[in-house]
C-alpha cells in the first residue's frame, strides 16, 4: 500500500502534481497516456 503521484517538473525545475494514485498499475497507465501510448495494461 502506498501513494503515487505523477506529475512533471517544468523548464524551471517546479514540480506540477497531475494525479495521485493507490496503487503503481494506475500510476503506470496514467504516465503512458500522459506520454502519449496506446499501450493497454491489463486490469
Amino acid at each position: 500500500m502506498g501513494l503515487w503521484t505523477v506529475g512533471f517538473f517544468d523548464p524551471d525545475g517546479k514540480w506540477h502534481t497531475d494525479s495521485d494514485h493507490g496503487d503503481r498499475e494506475s500510476a503506470a497507465r496514467r504516465v503512458a497516456f500522459l506520454n502519449g501510448s496506446n499501450i493497454s495494461f491489463a486490469e
